[in-house]
C-alpha cells in the first residue's frame, strides 16, 4: 500500500487499486453474493469550488456525467457523482456549503435564461429577415 505523505492523487489511488486487483486475482474463484458487490467511496477534498470541479472531472471521465447537489436529511448539502463499472459501485462526494449550492443554481438558471434570450434574438432576426424579403 502507498504511504501517504502528501495530498494523494487519483494516480496514487489507481496504483493502489491495481495492487488490490492483483490480490483479488489470488481469490478469483471466490463468489461474491451480496449486492452492490464492491463499493468504492471517495471523498473529494478542497474548497467547495475545487470539490465541484474535481468531482465533475472524475464523473465525466468515469461515467460521462458531472456531479450533482444533494440535500441530506439533516439539511447539509453534498456534491456527488456515482455510477457502476461492472460490479463496482463508485461514489465520489463531499459536503459543500449552502451558499455554494445557491451560487451554482443561480449560474445554471442564468445560463438557461441567456440561452433562451439568444434563441429569441435569433428568432426575431429570422422574422425580420422574412419580413424584409416580403417587403421587397
Amino acid at each position: 500500500m502507498t504511504t501517504v505523505t502528501e495530498q494523494p492523487t487519483f494516480g496514487v489511488a489507481a496504483d493502489d487499486l491495481r495492487r488490490i486487483a492483483d490480490l483479488f486475482d489470488k481469490v478469483a474463484d471466490v463468489r461474491i453474493d451480496s449486492s452492490p458487490w464492491v463499493c468504492l467511496d471517495v471523498q473529494v477534498d478542497g474548497t467547495d469550488d475545487l470539490l465541484v470541479e474535481r468531482t465533475d472531472a472524475v464523473g465525466q471521465a468515469l461515467f460521462g456525467k458531472p456531479g450533482a447537489f444533494k440535500r441530506m436529511s439533516n439539511g447539509q448539502w453534498f456534491y456527488e457523482v456515482e455510477g457502476r463499472i461492472g460490479i463496482v459501485k463508485v461514489h465520489l462526494y463531499d459536503q459543500v456549503s449552502e451558499a455554494t449550492y445557491r451560487e451554482h443554481q443561480a449560474a445554471v438558471e442564468l445560463a438557461a435564461k441567456e440561452a433562451e434570450l439568444a434563441r429569441l434574438r435569433a428568432e426575431v432576426e429570422q422574422l425580420r429577415a422574412e419580413r424584409s424579403e416580403a417587403d421587397r
